[in-house]
């Protein structure tokens, strides 16, 4: 009886706050809020308060993303106090910003010394998902107060890092990104009241007494619009509220400009900045609205607002609305589980890489996305994948709210982790989708990702004619007749076929997969030594062993590989052994949900169910693709070797299907 009270109770928390979208995220608390634009993406890089905290108790850093400003999707927590050995651990995880500069993303941020000292740090990795690491090995700059980094490029490249707490510096950045060109200086005007505010009395803990300070707290945020500087800060002391200061140059003179937000809901402190995207201006922060959320447990909130025509900053009230949409969400892609707009119980793993799910699911507990379009042609299947399955539930999906009868209800019985039904009656048009999750009383299961569908034929979406092929012969390469057909011969050095970016953006949007390849290696080739790829996709025209992602199939181990980022972050299935000589082999690679399959001649020789969809590892970076060429620096191309019948599905093929294709 307590369940199914606390069900209703939950539908109508869901109907009172139905439009309400702040805070944005409500599965994991998350101050300090850091958004980039990169793109059509906003990538929103935040701290973590943790569930029992009493104090600031702060051991991560989780990384989101969105396209339309409501769903936030999950990326992980890509860094945690581990990352820095050389930090204190387990704790002072504090503010951060995050930055990409010539390809490669830095992430600065604070954390403390082993022996105490507030200290600067960089991560650095080749996308938001990571892997991230320690750029430096040890802090870029320590001090008291050294805590809160805003990263700034400007427009003529220069790279720039403000900080500080009860003080406020700043330096260039050299073009690596984490040594300083000249050193760091305190920012003029600090101490002056008309650069940021009257003085009033504050507790200067560096002295251990109170002293005269002007209205800056910590927390900068600096950016640049028509031709201005802005500094947006927490002022005041505490409680604080946001303001901000202007500048004609990057090094001031800085002039105060006034309070334009409030002191934060529920929360002593206020932090944030603000972006520019699709059209719109918005002004993130946080505050302790959720549920036992208080100062040391802090949310993220948006506010849209506009400049004034004279370039200022108008007074930003706080609201439960928050923003609209500014896209549509397409649910006959992959939804990942983890993509939200709004949710009542369920939490987040707390793991690094790209698969991620939620989890903590109990009787009652529901997730919503915003404005997904449907379309005119009503769906006709769902499709979803549960992961450790603990105990027996179903899940129910409603269009607009928690009430009337679902459109899609899908029950888990452990049988089965990969789940399809027919929808019998959908909606058509823009809706709201909740989740609710029904079950006993204890935990449920982990729900990983949903799709729609229409029951469309699935396509064959690359499929090479080597008899057609006139351009992206590259060395040696050339195309020979055998037998009835002509297949691509990789010659005797460095020969490789370029497939286009044209082919590697194909590769980025399909999660449900199927790979094909004939292959036929030469006894003059004896497959020693790294390399030898059969086929290769990688965001990197040309990788270090560090570096990725990529997707690729490589003859030395018959082994198909794919990577988040580096030899050491691959998800692989493998033979383990070079295939026999001069006879023709046939590899088949099929993917439904994250459960890999690996065939070569029809036999199969492993499953991996960890296996990353390729629209989460490339994201917006566009793909190179090879047959024959390694993309790894150095690695040996793959020679003396004929390729045929390369074909890849945008679905994972059924057992039939595979029946007939390895015939």
């Amino acid at each position: 009886m307590k369940k199914s009270i606390f069900s209703i109770l939950s539908a109508m928390v869901m109907t009172v706050n139905s439009v309400a979208q702040n805070p944005v995220i409500s599965s994991i608390y998350t101050p300090d809020p850091a958004p980039y634009v990169h793109g059509d993406r906003v990538y929103l890089f935040v701290d973590h308060d943790e569930d029992d905290a009493t104090y600031f108790l702060m051991k991560d850093w989780l990384v989101f993303s969105t396209e339309d400003m409501v769903n936030w999707q999950y990326l992980g927590a890509q860094v945690n106090t581990a990352t820095f050995k050389w930090a204190k651990q387990g704790d002072r995880a504090w503010a951060a910003q995050a930055v990409e500069h010539n390809g490669k993303w830095y992430w600065y941020l604070c954390c403390n010394t082993n022996d105490g000292k507030d200290a600067l740090c960089v991560a650095v990795a080749d996308s938001p998902t990571g892997p991230w690491r320690d750029a430096i090995g040890g802090p870029l700059a320590t001090g008291f107060g050294f805590i809160d980094p805003t990263v700034f490029i400007d427009d003529d490249g220069k790279p720039y890092l403000f900080w500080g707490n009860k003080g406020f510096w700043y330096g260039e950045l050299n073009d690596d990104m984490i040594s300083f060109k000249d050193g760091y200086k305190e920012v003029p005007g600090y101490t002056d009241p008309k650069s940021f505010g009257a003085l009033q009395s504050k507790m200067d803990w560096s002295i251990g007494k109170k002293r005269e300070m002007t209205q800056y707290e910590e927390g900068p945020w600096v950016t640049k619009r028509n031709g201005i500087y802005y500094a947006v800060y927490p002022a005041g002391g505490v409680p604080e509220y946001m303001a901000y200061s202007t500048a004609p140059s990057i090094h001031g003179p800085w002039t105060f400009k006034g309070r334009i937000m409030n002191e934060a809901e529920n929360s002593f402190t206020i932090h944030g900045g603000n972006i520019h995207f699709k059209g719109k201006d918005y002004m993130f922060y946080h505050n302790g609205a959720l549920p036992n959320g208080s100062g040391f447990k802090r949310s993220t909130a948006i506010e849209e607002f506009k400049f004034n025509a004279d370039g200022t900053i108008p007074f930003i009230p706080f609201t439960k609305e928050g923003v609209k949409p500014v896209g549509n969400l397409n649910p006959y892609k992959t939804v990942e589980a983890e993509t939200m707009s709004q949710s009542w119980g369920v939490k987040l793993d707390r793991l690094a890489g790209v698969r991620h799910y939620v989890t903590s699911i109990h009787n009652g507990d529901w997730t919503m996305v915003r404005s997904v379009d449907f379309g005119t042609d009503a769906p006709k299947e769902i499709m979803a994948e549960v992961l450790n399955v603990k105990n027996h539930g179903i899940m129910e999906f409603y269009a607009d709210a928690l009430s009337g009868k679902p459109f899609a209800r899908i029950k888990v019985d452990g049988s089965n982790t990969l789940l399809s039904l027919p929808i019998d009656k959908a909606p058509t048009g823009i809706h709201d989708v909740y989740i609710l999750f029904r079950g006993g009383d204890e935990q449920l299961f982990d729900f990983d990702w949903w799709k729609l569908g229409r029951g469309e034929k699935m396509e064959i979406v690359a499929d090479i004619d080597f008899g057609k092929v006139k351009t992206g012969l590259k060395n040696l390469a050339s195309i020979k007749k055998e037998g009835e057909k002509k297949v691509l011969n990789l010659g005797k050095a460095n020969g490789f076929y370029d497939m286009t970016q044209e082919m590697g953006r194909t590769i980025q949007s399909l999660s449900d997969y199927t790979f094909s390849v004939k292959y036929k290696v030469a006894s003059a080739n004896k497959l020693n030594g790294y390399g030898h790829f059969v086929f290769a996709c990688s965001a990197l025209a040309e990788n270090s062993a560090q570096e990725g992602p990529y997707i690729a199939f490589r003859l030395n181990e018959q082994r198909f590989e794919v990577s988040t980022g580096g030899y050491c972050n691959e998800q692989f299935i493998m033979q383990g052994k070079a295939p026999e000589r001069d006879v023709w082999h046939h590899a088949v690679y099929r993917q439904k949900g994250h459960k890999g399959e690996l065939y070569i001649d029809g036999k199969l020789i492993g499953t991996n169910s960890n296996m990353p969809f390729p629209i989460d590892i490339f994201k917006e970076e566009p793909a190179n693709c090879w047959i024959g060429r390694a993309p790894f620096k150095g690695d040996k191309y793959l020679t003396n070797t004929r390729v045929s019948d390369f074909r890849i599905y945008n679905y994972a093929i059924s057992d039939d299907e595979m029946k007939e294709l390895n015939r």
